[in-house]
């Protein structure tokens, strides 16, 4: 059994050759020494690809979420590769073990795992314009009714899941200014595991006044007390 480092290197990007490669890493907690890395080849296209997100699915078994670009270049599709925690080894072939497109573009930013062993995503759909929250069994089959979308002009940062298996997703979405152009206000969903959205959210966090505001991070603690930070324009 792999026990989970005390801190970690998950992720870069490294330019070859006009290409973006995603890589994954894993790093020493004793003084940061490089213990292994492995470089994401996409399976469908020779265009870029890119890691945003890291988390474990068991003690052995890493889970990277990201995007790559379709056949032709174009549009993305978000990816969730399977990793050894040990060594790098990718455990699939072709190595997208979950892989979404849909309408002009999909990207994976962040995900969290469920007691169950489901998956939890957060990320873009219409090329970046509109937040997506997606469910996967652990057998990487998404579930029905998934995926969930917030308000369009959204922008999802980060999710957390409680000991319920409810869902905490935040970021920003455009309000308008008072002078024409987008502002951003915080975005604070919760969702029950069955995908709806629970009473009282979207939370009304907000002033429609600031220029740029923008939720970061949100967490869980042990009583199902859910913490966001982020920025506040002043």
């Amino acid at each position: 059994m792999i026990k989970k480092p005390l801190w970690k290197k998950s992720l870069a990007m490294l330019a070859v050759g006009g290409c973006t490669l995603a890589i994954a890493a894993s790093v020493s907690a004793d003084i940061g020494t490089e213990e292994w890395s492995t470089v994401f080849y996409s399976s469908v296209s020779e265009y870029n690809a890119a890691f945003y997100g890291v988390d474990f699915l068991d003690d052995d078994t890493l889970f990277t979420t990201g995007r790559e670009t379709d056949v032709a270049g174009n549009n993305w599709a978000g990816m969730g590769l399977r990793y050894m925690a040990g060594d790098g080894t990718p455990l699939d072939d072709p190595p997208e073990w979950i892989r979404y497109t849909h309408r002009s573009g999909t990207l994976f930013k962040a995900q969290a795992i469920g007691a169950g062993g489901d998956i939890y995503l957060i990320g873009d759909e219409y090329g970046g314009n509109t937040g997506a929250v997606w469910k996967y069994g652990s057998d990487g089959t998404l579930g029905a009714g998934w995926p969930k979308y917030t308000p369009n002009l959204s922008f999802l940062e980060d999710i957390a899941v409680d000991s319920g298996g409810s869902l905490y997703v935040v970021g920003a979405y455009a309000v308008p200014y008072n002078w024409g152009a987008a502002a951003r206000d915080w975005l604070i969903y919760k969702y029950e595991s069955n995908g709806s959205v629970a009473a009282g959210f979207p939370l009304p966090w907000y002033d429609h006044a600031d220029l740029y505001d923008r939720a970061y991070r949100v967490a869980v603690d042990s009583e199902d007390n859910f913490i966001v930070i982020g920025l506040i324009s002043q």
